[in-house]
């Protein structure tokens, strides 16, 4: 889909996984996917990195200390009150926050879990940090145009407890000749071939998104019907994820838009 979708990535073999990354174990490794965009870090190998680096520097680093309280005075210093006592300080970086390593985009990205009485600040240096990069807000339009454009799935949408993994297209992931929880029902659903096949759109339409729960049509017929869909920013394209019916043909297939059926082109996943 990344390929058909004008993303850029590379499909490496086991040596070049291990040139790239050497700590790599490349026993039973068949090959990766490499997106020069992308990646994954240890927040808190990252934590511990940063500190050591941070008293090389000269800076004190306080263990086993509450923060109670911050008080900005008016020349825009601070000061930490703590239970061992006040410490002040001309700026001040809260790292109070549980980082989860979740990506609702599709790309390297992490959600912060703040104090409320914290937000405000974690929200300003968060800015003031990321204003070399040309950093700026963005809303969950853009989220979703970026997941879609990539191919991610989201809970409760694209992924649903109607359908199961062999139905959503995740039957890569499922390994039925070992035992976990719900393999019993897992078989029994499947005992007759899938119901409904998971694929994505790409429609030939710039004037309008299609909408979740629009109908996915084919000579005449609903077949199926779009779970997610937005407008692909960096691709330029109208997007649609979606379920049809599994002796569906995917030639053929249109997407209901404001009344009119747009011809549609499946991308491979």
């Amino acid at each position: 889909m990344a390929k058909g979708m004008g993303v850029e990535f590379e499909v490496l073999d086991p040596g070049e996984c291990k040139r790239r990354h050497p700590l790599i174990s490349t026993d039973n490794l068949l090959g990766a996917l490499w997106d020069p965009l992308d990646g994954d870090n240890d927040p808190a190998q990252l934590c511990q990195a940063l500190a050591r680096r941070a008293r090389k520097a000269g800076a004190e680093v306080y263990r086993f200390t509450d923060v109670t309280n911050l008080t900005e005075n008016l020349d825009g210093t601070w000061i930490v009150h703590t239970n061992k006592g006040d410490i002040a300080c001309e700026s001040i970086v809260n790292a109070e926050a549980i980082a989860m390593a979740v990506s609702c985009s599709g790309a390297l990205a992490c959600e912060l879990h703040v104090p409320n009485e914290q937000v405000k600040l974690a929200y300003q240096r968060l800015t003031e940090a990321g204003e070399p990069f040309g950093m700026k807000p963005f809303g969950s339009h853009a989220s979703e145009s970026m997941r879609l454009e990539k191919g991610y799935r989201h809970w409760k949408a694209d992924l649903i407890t109607e359908f199961n993994p062999f139905e959503s297209g995740l039957g890569r992931f499922v390994r039925m000749e070992k035992d976990f929880v719900g393999k019993a029902g897992l078989e029994a659903m499947t005992a007759n071939g899938p119901r409904q096949k998971f694929i994505s759109l790409t429609l030939e339409e710039t004037s309008a998104p299609a909408h979740p729960g629009g109908s996915i049509i084919q000579d005449g017929n609903a077949v199926g019907t779009v779970s997610s869909a937005d407008w692909g920013h960096r691709i330029g394209q109208n997007i649609a994820l979606g379920f049809i019916k599994a002796d569906a043909s995917e030639v053929g297939l249109g997407v209901q838009v404001l009344n009119t059926v747009i011809p549609a082109k499946v991308q491979a996943m």
